[in-house]
């Protein structure tokens, strides 16, 4: 099958990603919704080290919520600039695809998928553009 061929490939990559934005928005947003919950959980629990537990949620739970935002502007440019046929949407897809194939098992069949599809758009952008000999 000649991946590069049949641009619906290119568009369900294109979905991929701003699926994948949408997911990240909605994992970020929980995290940062339940940390007081499970603050005061941990707090209730009776821990000696009060200083472990204020840095954790003050600190870590917010780098997550940065993090998940991170991901969301990362993926949602990648979509577009997949959806639009660009050569640098293309490789920007496949650094991010690389990423996603540490996400056991789902994931790694996603950015397989992905990987093949970016890269066979974007080797057919690198024969157009070629010079003739």
């Amino acid at each position: 099958m000649d991946w590069a061929k049949e641009d619906i490939h290119r568009k369900i990559v294109s979905i991929i990603f701003g699926v994948k934005a949408f997911f990240a928005l909605i994992g970020g947003v929980a995290i940062l919704a339940f940390a007081p919950f499970i603050k005061q959980i941990i707090e209730n629990e009776g821990v000696q080290d009060q200083w472990v537990i204020e840095f954790l949620f003050n600190f870590g739970f917010s780098l997550i919520g940065f993090i998940a935002l991170f991901f969301v502007i990362l993926n949602t440019i990648a979509a577009y600039l997949i959806y639009k046929k660009s050569k640098g949407g293309y490789i920007f897809g496949i650094v991010l695809s690389i990423f996603g194939i540490f996400n056991f098992p789902i994931g790694t069949i996603i950015a397989g998928y992905s990987i093949v599809v970016l890269g066979a758009h974007s080797q057919q952008q690198d024969n157009i553009s070629a010079p003739i000999q």
